[in-house]
């Protein structure tokens, strides 16, 4: 048998209580900032972009995350329609391709079942 000295057995009791506490404080992520809708519009408004569903789809299609996040968070309507073609931002970034957007759209309410003027689906428009 090992057998250690005080000094030792403190220290194995010092190594497992700052484990303890960085597992329980020192390692939990951070909880999430969210924009209040004013702050967010503000936001947008630095960066450039007017707060409306042209501006909303012009940001989803350059692929700009931060910005269709920023919207999301003022309360823009993620199933908003491109007047050429009726392709939701979620559509138009499925049939691209944009996972980056994908993903921000569907995590903002976009609806999958909402289709274009030529009666496509997301899932349908990423298929092709």
């Amino acid at each position: 048998m090992v057998s250690m000295t005080f000094a030792g057995k403190n220290l194995v009791k010092t190594i497992l209580a700052v484990v303890v506490l960085f597992s329980l404080f020192g390692c939990a992520d951070p909880a999430p900032n969210k924009l209040t809708p004013e702050a967010a519009k503000q936001f947008l408004k630095l960066r450039g972009y007017n707060y409306d569903e042209e501006s909303f789809l012009s940001a989803a299609k350059a692929s700009d995350v931060i910005a269709v996040n920023a919207f999301l968070s003022a309360g823009i309507n993620p199933n908003a329609k491109a007047q050429d073609g009726g392709a939701t931002a979620l559509i138009s970034a499925a049939s691209r391709g944009d996972r980056n957007i994908v993903d921000a759209l569907l995590k903002g309410g976009a609806d999958v079942n909402r289709k274009d003027e030529g009666g496509g689906t997301a899932l349908l428009r990423a298929l092709e």
